[in-house]
């Protein structure tokens, strides 16, 4: 049977996709307490006995203060592809978390200037996704991620890359 359609033009990267091979970059892996799609923010879960269990954030906190523990990453063994849903993590499996370094993003906002500071979102207000990212507070649903900020421009739900180098 022959292939009908084809894709001619193959997508440059994916949400949670390594924006580079720069050896200054840093990865560590956790265990997934709940479902964690690639490219959003995780923070270490204070309720579980092991300091490698991981969860998207729910309060500013755990963003600010030494809780976060990086941007899960892309494992293409947990790809679902486009049409069948979000590519995550389920819970139980080890996620690959991007503690420093260069990542692709979906971003909530228009990024419209590079260097724009990065915002995470801990609150589902106007937008329903905790750890995404973003350009502004959005009504004190976000919250500033130290030393993280946008490298590329992008318009709202499109792909940015986003750099993540934290000084603690």
């Amino acid at each position: 049977m022959s292939q009908l359609t084809h894709t001619q033009d193959p997508a440059e990267a994916i949400e949670g996709m390594e924006a580079d091979n720069s050896a200054v970059k840093e990865r560590i892996s956790g265990l997934a307490i709940e479902v964690i799609p690639f490219g959003r923010f995780v923070t270490a879960d204070d309720g579980q006995d092991s300091p490698v269990s991981v969860v998207l954030p729910s309060t500013t906190g755990e963003i600010t203060d030494g809780h976060g523990m990086g941007i899960a990453v892309a494992d293409v063994s947990h790809q679902e592809g486009p049409t069948l849903g979000v590519n995550q993590y389920a819970i139980n499996d080890a996620v690959s978390i991007l503690r420093r370094g260069r990542i692709h993003v979906i971003v909530e906002d228009a990024v419209t200037a590079i260097g724009t500071p990065a915002f995470v979102r801990f609150s589902a207000d106007t937008f329903p996704d905790l750890g995404a990212f973003r350009t502004d507070v959005d009504t004190a649903s976000a919250v500033a991620l130290p030393g993280a900020r946008f490298m590329t421009l992008a318009g709202a739900g499109e792909l940015c890359v986003l750099e993540f180098f934290p000084t603690v």
